[in-house]
């Protein structure tokens, strides 16, 4: 049965002549798992809220076309039913927050709905206890980590028992067992319940190959649609679409293999094929660790803090970080990475120990609308530069260009995509040029290109020497550019040494290359090398 029936969709946003979707058809059926992917200000956002009913009545604007939900046009329905039967949840579990305590947020849209009371706190304690929730429920909204609030909205939306659940980018601020957690069971949701579920997500290698189809966006039209392994099998003239896939289906197809794996579980079947139990490829590794130990930027010793709620406290942490490296630093949500960021930074002040810290500090939240203030992208950057005494001499517009927001030069930042905000407070931290710069989840809603252009920038600034401290749950990202990875759990560093040993072995906090050639070698974690293993692989067996 069909759910949606989209026709000619168009929708201009406020003072916008630009339209964010451009005569979009589309028909989605009921119970249908469709993964949205594109890059950002593709539009993505923008078909989600029409989907979800909000546009134009809660954003404003100018729309056209049809959106049909159950047979009815969408702007008919009655909103007070609505929720009833779609829920979505935002990219910024900050736009979504009602309340103050974790289980009024989760109750408060039942009050809305009128469900009675008995109902009503079973419901609560199902989704709390579903999402690993149950310790929170008498928290402050507040004093949660910004993946915890996600789970709380998520929460929120699941006890109110939608028909169609909408999620953009549900877990880009999860660790990967909390994000795998959710993925999991918006896939039960699917599977068991029949729920239908539109999922758009930049990290494409945790959901690509669970969907039923896969929609690609570009410039507010959608270029592709279809079956996850109907797109790895696309002809090369359509080229920008291997930006969508996952590692592993990028590893084959570059190596030219008919059959294109989308999954771990695929890949290492077709390994074995391919292998017949060989070992041993010797592959050239990047610089693992640091050679000139001389020249700390960044020493930690017995450094402690504990809020006062006892939560996210740093424990007795020894720590340093070395100009000309990037270190990468893992772990669950609440284990106290953000907070290590903020002392280093020197926005808290340690309780016992010390921090020393070389040069100036450059310091990047989780949060891109901490720095988004000003009336114009330009004016946001040239105020980071006056605020250390400096002018701007062009390097404003060169960091634009290479974070591909050049074009929202004279855009209000706060009108931007989720994705286009963080690159805008990445280069509202850069442009000053500090010696250490610490970014807290730099990723959060890049596409693959930005990601690429950021890799790019940070391999520049650790050639000059800076340090860079990375906290991200993005290991695809971290493992491509990292030479240290540290571990943190509790407020402890429990792990750290280089990246290829650390993701390479480890069990959650691994790549799907790593995980694809762990019976081959361990030291394969990123792209580039699976291809180089594969090729080998491949010449091997045609030489038999």
């Amino acid at each position: 049965m069909e759910i949606f029936k989209i026709q000619d969709l168009t929708y201009y946003y406020p003072e916008s002549e630009i339209a964010a979707l451009k005569e979009i058809s589309l028909s989605i059926e009921e119970g249908e798992l469709i993964f949205l992917t594109g890059y950002s200000g593709c539009g993505k956002s923008s078909l989600l809220k029409a989907m979800a009913g909000l546009l134009p009545d809660f954003y404003g604007g100018k729309i056209g076309g049809i959106i049909e939900y159950k047979g009815k046009d969408l702007r008919r329905w009655d909103k007070r039913k609505l929720p009833r039967e779609i829920g979505i949840v935002f990219q910024d579990p900050e736009q979504q927050t009602c309340m103050t305590v974790v289980e009024h947020e989760v109750a408060f849209g039942l009050e809305n709905l009128g469900i009675p009371l008995d109902e009503m706190r079973h419901r609560v304690v199902e989704v709390l206890t579903m999402l690993n929730l149950t310790h929170l429920k008498d928290r402050s909204i507040f004093e949660l980590s910004n993946g915890q609030k996600q789970r709380v909205i998520l929460a929120s939306i699941l006890a109110m028992h939608p028909k169609v659940l909408i999620l953009d980018e549900p877990t880009s601020q999860l660790d990967p067992i909390a994000a795998d957690e959710i993925l999991d069971y918006i896939y039960r949701l699917n599977r068991d319940w029949g729920t239908t579920i539109i999922l758009s997500e930049q990290r494409i290698e945790r959901c690509f190959d669970m969907a039923d189809r896969v929609l690609i966006m570009d410039k507010g039209n959608i270029i592709f649609n279809g079956t996850p392994h109907e797109a790895t099998l696309s002809s090369n003239d359509t080229e920008p679409l291997e930006s969508f896939f996952p590692p592993i289906s990028k590893i084959f197809r570059a190596v030219g293999l008919n059959s294109i794996p989308i999954n771990v579980k695929e890949g290492r079947k077709a390994i074995k094929n391919l292998s017949d139990g060989q070992r041993n490829i010797s592959i050239p590794l990047g610089r693992s660790k640091i050679e000139a130990k001389n020249d700390i930027l960044v020493e930690g010793r017995r450094v402690r803090y504990v809020y006062p709620d006892q939560f996210f406290s740093i424990d007795n942490m020894d720590f340093t970080f070395y100009g000309g490296e990037v270190a990468a630093i893992f772990g669950e949500n609440g284990a106290g990475k953000s907070t290590l960021l903020k002392l280093i930074s020197g926005i808290l002040k340690p309780q016992k120990g010390h921090i020393r810290v070389k040069g100036d500090v450059g310091y990047i939240s989780q949060n891109p609308n901490d720095y988004l203030f000003s009336n114009t992208v330009y004016e946001q950057l040239l105020f980071a530069l006056e605020l250390k005494g400096m002018k701007d001499t062009g390097q404003i517009d060169e960091i634009l260009k290479k974070l591909h927001i050049y074009r929202y030069r004279d855009v209000n930042p706060r009108d931007l995509s989720g994705g286009e905000k963080q690159r805008v407070a990445i280069a509202t931290v850069i442009v000053s040029d500090p010696s250490v710069i610490l970014m807290d989840e730099p990723t959060r809603g890049m596409d693959s290109l930005a990601k690429n252009e950021l890799s790019s920038i940070i391999s520049s600034l650790i050639e000059e020497g800076k340090a860079i401290v990375l906290v991200t749950h993005d290991i695809e990202f971290a493992a491509e550019l990292s030479q240290r990875v540290l571990i943190m759990s509790r407020g402890n560093l429990v792990a750290e040494g280089d990246m290829h040993s650390m993701i390479g072995s480890s069990f959650y906090y691994s790549t799907q290359t790593a995980k694809l050639f762990r019976n081959i070698d361990s030291r394969v974690v990123t792209i580039k090398e699976g291809i180089y293993v594969l090729n080998k692989l491949v010449d091997r067996r045609h030489e038999q």
